[in-house]
């Protein structure tokens, strides 16, 4: 029998456990929601960023061709005639500048003189009339200063609106003679930048302009037109005031005060929604760009978060009173109460895996964005590394040497940096594969002793290759990635060795018919690895050495990205250390059989070649076609350093079929991504027109490594394919082999 004291106690026990649960589930929430807000600020900064980049990126590009038109000879010959041209030099210059407007889907095109009267235009309700651009101050002053400038959105009439491109037209001694202006629609690139800012369901990017109206198009639009703040006929640009309640929003008033800022904690928008959003001012075009996401989608994971802590807290604490209740109940009652408490973990259970689905949705987010960014940093990275090699080949002091050789040292180990970042988030998301190919054994090791034999003899060190003589066979499997474990587990001990050796063994443990089981071993007399180090060794961004005083450089990813790796080929790895003594690691992986066998070098090296020496070279004929000016003067730079003379330049791939005729190249370089025309579709074209390989070697140069592109560049008709940033050497290596074959087949 349950006496009264029992009574009580229990009880109080039920009331202290829930305070305890009240405060604990209190702390959770709290916590879930700070954490959230970081990540939702970190998304959506994110996303603005991104948005900004490609708007500045576009503007670059389109002010990149509106210099060039504007010192064509054509301009430049309308410029000189400013004084009423007569109908056949309005017409000669309508029919060039044709083609021009429809590459880049202008409107219209305008010269004007310095008074911005309108003299040429294929618009002709504005000739001699003054331009619009008189009416925009902040345009003008920039032209002042000598910068080409792009307008924000302006109403022109009849629902029409306007972007215009402008920049200055010079004589041959640098004056200013008139102004050359595009006209160009606002949906065509700049609307569909701001689009591709919207994230999840209610996501938008958007700009305001100094009047405090939209001036891009609206996600919302349906939404905006039920409301009656637009008619059926419009659009949402430069027709919605960024108001609520007749006042600017928060994002509205600190970007039209040109403040950057942020605010997670939910304002109105301009359809009264609330949001939250991160803003910014752009002075190059006028307007403020502020991203926004619904608070109640923003926060979808929190709410979710939130209710399975109070469920978990009601459900353990009712599982406590149950407890108790059970126990002072017939064992009737007592089976009764286990079938509720069954149902409900199962409940639970199910709201976990959903939790856990999410997390892994976001986890996939996360490293696809990863590689998307370690991709487009290669691109400054070429120019970054290549100039600062030119810079160190220059006639410099030895204080100006050293400051060149720590910029391409340090260019390179962040190259390296991306590589692995970019490997590991592939592999994460899934997309990691092999790219299997035939390959001798003894070509893999000779490459692998040519990568590491000054690194390892500047520092003193002895390096032992040791391969079975059985094991000397020619295999089916990724060849670069077998290259790629090898080079960072050897490239571990180069870095943690500095006196002894580094030994390389390859030994074969067993085979049959299809496959022989390979053993890699890399062993060194270095520092060792600490117990502490060697239980988080194969984690990722984890360093033997992560102290801030650490010696040694890198992400902590080599040996995880290595670990995956050898898993995926289907075998494992392990390792033995001893501090102060060195570290073994050895891994086994199954290869298939395929044919031929040959024999390892001792210790030939190949050297670079840092200057164009074949008689073939004399008269090589080099075209350079890239839409980044900053790579397109790299390119000529290092060829010039190597010795060739003849050199000429295209901005995309159709400005490079003109200059096939006129130029007649042997060699061309090809960047693959470009405005207009990309590379693809040029060297198509140039296959086309007959020119054969033998004629013109094509060269694609590209900032994506990914195997599939190597694949469309082959494609396409392309003889060799280059990775940005990329190395005179190999440049040389392939007009090397090239001109040989020439020469072969002439003799």
């Amino acid at each position: 029998m349950i006496t009264t004291k029992s009574r009580y106690k229990a009880i109080l026990g039920l009331g202290i456990l829930g305070i305890v649960l009240v405060v604990l589930t209190s702390f959770l929430i709290n916590h879930f929601y700070t954490t959230q807000q970081k990540l939702i600020r970190n998304s959506i900064e994110t996303v603005k960023q991104t948005t900004e980049f490609s708007l500045i990126s576009w503007r670059e590009e389109v002010l990149f061709a509106l210099d060039y038109w504007a010192r064509s000879n054509e301009i430049s010959e309308a410029a000189k005639s400013l004084n009423n041209p007569t109908d056949r030099q309005l017409k000669k210059l309508d029919d060039f500048m044709k083609p021009v407007l429809d590459a880049y889907h202008f409107r219209h095109y305008y010269i004007v003189d310095n008074n911005f009267k309108t003299v040429y235009s294929n618009n002709k309700y504005n000739l001699n009339n003054l331009n619009y651009l008189k009416k925009d101050s902040d345009a003008v002053s920039k032209l002042f200063f000598g910068k080409g400038t792009i307008t924000a959105p302006v109403e022109m009439g009849g629902n029409l609106t306007s972007i215009f491109i402008v920049g200055n037209i010079q004589d041959d001694l640098g004056y200013v003679r008139g102004y050359l202006i595009f006209e160009s629609d606002p949906s065509i690139h700049y609307a569909k930048i701001f689009e591709k800012g919207r994230i999840g369901e209610s996501g938008e990017t958007y700009a305001v302009n100094s009047e405090g109206k939209m001036a891009s198009n609206s996600r919302f639009d349906d939404e905006l037109k039920k409301l009656g703040l637009i008619s059926n006929s419009q659009s949402s640009l430069l027709n919605i005031p960024i108001k609520h309640k007749k006042k600017l929003t928060l994002s509205a008033q600190k970007s039209l005060r040109k403040e950057s800022g942020f605010n997670v904690d939910g304002y109105p928008d301009y359809r009264g929604v609330s949001v939250v959003g991160v803003w910014s001012w752009n002075d190059d075009f006028n307007i403020g760009i502020i991203s926004e996401i619904d608070t109640a989608e923003a926060f979808a994971s929190y709410y979710i978060s939130r209710n399975i802590v109070i469920l978990f807290g009601a459900s353990a604490y009712c599982l406590f009173v149950l407890f108790v209740f059970m126990t002072m109940k017939k064992n009737k009652l007592l089976i009764n109460e286990r079938k509720e408490l069954a149902d409900l973990n199962l409940h639970l259970e199910d709201r976990v895996k959903e939790g856990v689905q999410e997390a892994q949705v976001a986890n996939k987010a996360k490293s696809d964005f990863l590689a998307v960014m370690s991709h487009e940093i290669r691109t400054p990275m070429n120019a970054i590394i290549g100039y600062s090699e030119l810079l160190g080949k220059a006639n410099l002091g030895e204080e100006e040497r050293e400051y060149a050789n720590s910029i391409e040292n340090s260019g390179k180990v962040l190259l390296g940096l991306i590589n692995d970042i970019l490997d590991f988030s592939k592999i994460e998301s899934g997309e990691f594969d092999l790219v299997n190919d035939n390959f001798e054994l003894t070509g893999l090791v000779n490459d692998i002793q040519d990568i590491f034999f000054h690194r390892i003899s500047e520092k003193g060190l002895s390096f032992l290759i040791n391969v079975d003589q059985e094991a000397k066979k020619k295999y089916y499997s990724d060849k670069n990635r077998i290259a790629q474990v090898l080079i960072n587990l050897i490239g571990n001990s180069v870095k943690f060795t500095d006196q002894g050796s580094i030994s390389l063994d390859i030994t074969l443990n067993e085979h049959d018919e299809i496959y022989h089981f390979l053993s890699f071993k890399v062993t060194d007399t270095g520092v060792g690895i600490d117990e502490d180090s060697q239980k988080t060794l194969f984690s990722p961004f984890v360093q033997a050495d992560s102290t801030s005083s650490r010696n040694f450089e890198g992400t902590g990813l080599g040996l995880t990205i290595s670990k995956r790796i050898i898993e995926i080929l289907g075998g494992k790895i392990n390792f033995s250390t001893k501090l102060g003594e060195g570290t073994s690691f050895e891994f086994t992986i199954p290869l298939a059989v395929a044919q031929q066998e040959s024999e390892i070098k001792n210790g030939k090296k190949l050297v670079a070649l840092d200057k164009a020496s074949s008689e073939d070279y004399k008269d090589c004929r080099i075209l350079v076609v890239d839409d980044n000016k900053i790579n397109l003067k790299l390119a000529k730079k290092k060829l010039e350093k190597a010795g060739f003379t003849h050199i000429e330049q295209a901005i995309n791939g159709k400005d490079s079929l003109s200059k096939v005729e006129t130029f007649r190249p042997n060699v061309i370089l090809m960047d693959c991504m470009m405005p207009i025309m990309d590379g693809y579709d040029a060297t198509k074209e140039i296959r086309r027109r007959g020119y054969s390989s033998e004629e013109i070697l094509i060269v694609a140069l590209t900032a994506n490594a990914l195997s599939d592109v190597k694949d469309k560049c082959i494609a396409a008709g392309m003889d060799e394919f280059m990775t940005k940033p990329y190395r005179f050497e190999d440049l040389n290596r392939i007009l090397q082999a090239h001109f040989d074959k020439k020469s072969n087949k002439a003799a």
